[in-house]
């Protein structure tokens, strides 16, 4: 009896140390480290997003309908001037200032696009790094560009209340509320 049990504690101890060591090499990037290439991650194909990583964030490589970092969802979304949304690849480069760009390429070369997100969204941003937002076409050209700190700034001159989402476009649009209800408000002409 007690030999099976000593058995029975080696063993243990054997897949204690491989799981560390499999844990090891699949840790999350480290902020310093970047990679570019996209990785499946298992299942299906279809089943699971494809991701590319960059400082160790992560971004999905389907097209979606809103932002997913590093698994997440948060409510940063592409809306047309009618109401529909628009669906975007996700993609995250390096700016001129060392920050990080969070790419979405749309899936249709409609331009103009409105950027909506709620006060979560921007404080994920933040957090994980992000520090411009570029809108492209499907073509790669690129229809507008945010600066996270500004969106923030706005945020604080409004003061949006929790549950109501930030509605921008390009410069010559006006700035909008989208409150719980789903009621926009023109803020600016």
């Amino acid at each position: 009896m007690r030999k099976i049990s000593a058995l029975f504690a080696v063993l243990m101890i054997c897949v204690l140390l491989a799981g560390t060591a499999l844990a090891g090499t699949t840790a999350p990037y480290s902020l310093q480290e970047e990679s570019t290439e996209s990785v499946r991650s298992g299942g299906k194909e279809g089943a699971f997003p494809k991701k590319r990583f960059y400082r160790g964030i992560s971004a999905t490589d389907n097209w979606v309908y809103q932002v997913r970092l590093d698994g997440i969802m948060i409510n940063l979304q592409l809306f047309e001037r009618s109401g529909n949304g628009i669906s975007f690849q996700e993609n995250l480069t390096r700016t001129k200032d060392d920050g990080v760009r969070l790419v979405l390429r749309q899936y249709t070369n409609v331009g103009n696009a409105l950027l909506q997100l709620d006060q979560h969204a921007l404080d994920v941003l933040r957090r994980v790094g992000i520090t411009e937002i570029v809108v492209t076409d499907y073509d790669l050209y690129i229809q507008n560009t945010y600066q996270v700190a500004t969106l923030e700034k706005v945020r604080e001159m409004l003061g949006l209340r929790a549950g109501e989402e930030l509605s921008v476009g390009s410069l010559s649009d006006p700035v909008s509320v989208v409150d719980e209800s789903g009621v926009r408000r023109i803020l600016s002409e």
